[in-house]
């Protein structure tokens, strides 16, 4: 697909977007965040301005939505290559929900789907090696360290394949809403990277979190893994790194936008 068709085609879900809201809120989140709604169709929700809130507010709105996400992401991940084109997808939807508070989610999810299969391969595949060879490493080393040396090679491991999680927690949402060449977008994500130590070191602590918490309360979270694990692990991201994609990367590409025009 070439880059204007997939210019044309998003700038079309875009519009369709502006003109698309809830209808009604549920009845749990209209109990717990009745002032972020507004009445009238295609009025801007006021979304909740923490990270925390607005994940909260996202889930108790669409948590259907986010199980059939979860379900399809997993069913696209079967082959493997098409896993990024699955975590793109994925994290198109919740960029969106995440920016807007709402968007035509499947639509918008095989749109990302049909442009990124096979545009973020190479990204992919170098990217997940040293994240591959780390945890294989700490896997085979981690019940023999007998020196300090064994110690420090099973930590090196261990950064690497945070790093490069680290890296895929910013790379994701920005392919999935910043109009820019792959290039561009991975060099802001490494920007990210090197430049966000506190968010940073959510995004490191939140997949030790919550894998602590399945395994604590183990078998009765396994319903919770399989029915929306990815699509909330997702979701969570996305509000996290929101607020440093808009400042640096969102304000930035409509300014150099205007400034073309």
């Amino acid at each position: 697909m070439s880059k204007k068709h997939e210019n044309e085609q998003r700038s079309a879900a875009d519009s369709q977007n502006d003109e698309y809201s809830p209808k009604e809120p549920g009845r749990l989140s209209n109990f717990l965040f009745h002032s972020y709604y507004h009445a009238g169709k295609g009025e801007d929700l006021e979304l909740p301005k923490s990270s925390g809130k607005l994940f909260l507010f996202l889930v108790v709105t669409y948590p259907w939505k986010l199980i059939l996400l979860n379900l399809l992401t997993i069913l696209l991940c079967i082959p493997i290559v098409t896993i990024p084109a699955a975590l793109s997808a994925l994290s198109r939807v919740s960029m969106k929900l995440a920016m807007q508070g709402y968007c035509d989610v499947f639509a918008e999810y095989w749109q990302e789907w049909k442009a990124a299969l096979v545009r973020y391969i190479p990204f992919f595949l170098i990217s997940a090696l040293p994240a591959v060879a780390g945890v294989i490493a700490v896997w085979e080393n981690i019940e023999s360290i007998a020196s300090v040396g064994d110690f420090l090679l099973v930590a090196v491991c261990a950064l690497a394949f945070f790093l490069v999680y680290v890296l895929w927690c910013y790379a994701f949402p920005l392919f999935a809403v910043i109009d820019l060449p792959t290039k561009q977008n991975i060099k802001n994500a490494f920007f990210f990277l090197f430049s966000q130590p506190r968010i940073n070191a959510i995004l490191i602590a939140l997949p030790l979190g919550l894998t602590a918490l399945l395994l604590l309360f183990w078998p009765g979270t396994a319903i919770i893994f399989a029915l929306c694990y990815f699509s909330l692990f997702s979701l969570l991201v996305c509000c996290i790194v929101k607020p440093v994609i808009c400042e640096y990367a969102v304000k930035k590409e409509t300014t150099t936008n205007e400034t073309t025009a």
